[in-house]
């Protein structure tokens, strides 16, 4: 990992640990990380040949987005209405608005519903198993390019039961549900 940009609220060292302990794996090495805050349970976006106007060079790199531990919103008084914004709602509907707060963790994860994976759910249970499910899918994706071109030097691993193509969503689920797998009985 090159440069490493963190406002998710989870400390620096952690999101960087579980980034090289990723990439070690894949055998990648020269990409940045781009890890945020986000109103949803998780997201995130790999950029195999990078961005110049969003990130500023053409090297590769990964945007993780992950939730923070409690989701809050206003709901208004019959519950029927919901917004994030408490001046919407009251406008909107001339009710009180009342403010609600749940944890979002644990999450569930349904993956990629092909092959292998149809029908199963998987369980996040806090911020950072989200991180190493998200980082380990985005990296794959960078693996996956590499692994096309020579240039860069990438583990030799072979692909998931059920992939097909270059990018395979069937394949970055499996590896980033055997890294959380991992993940979990290191812990």
């Amino acid at each position: 990992m090159k440069r490493l940009r963190n406002s998710s609220g989870i400390p620096d060292e952690i999101v960087s640990s579980i980034v090289e302990w990723i990439a070690r794996r894949l055998g990648i090495s020269q990409f940045d990380v781009e890890c945020r805050s986000s109103r949803s349970t998780f997201a995130g976006r790999a950029y195999t040949t990078g961005a110049r106007s969003y990130h500023g060079n053409r090297r590769p790199f990964v945007v993780l987005r992950i939730g923070t531990e409690m989701i809050e919103h206003w709901t208004s008084d019959g519950g029927k209405r919901i917004s994030q914004r408490r001046s919407w709602l009251g406008s909107a509907h001339q009710a009180t608005a009342v403010k609600v707060s749940k944890r979002r963790f644990p999450a569930f994860v349904q993956p990629y519903q092909y092959a292998h994976h149809k029908g199963k759910r998987y369980v996040l249970a806090n911020r950072i198993e989200a991180l190493v499910y998200l980082a380990a899918h985005e990296l794959r994706h960078l693996w996956q390019a590499a692994r096309w071109k020579d240039n860069r030097k990438s583990a030799n691993l072979p692909m998931y039961h059920g992939s097909r193509g270059k990018f395979s969503e069937v394949d970055t689920e499996g590896f980033a549900i055997t890294m959380l797998r991992e993940w979990r009985r290191r812990a």
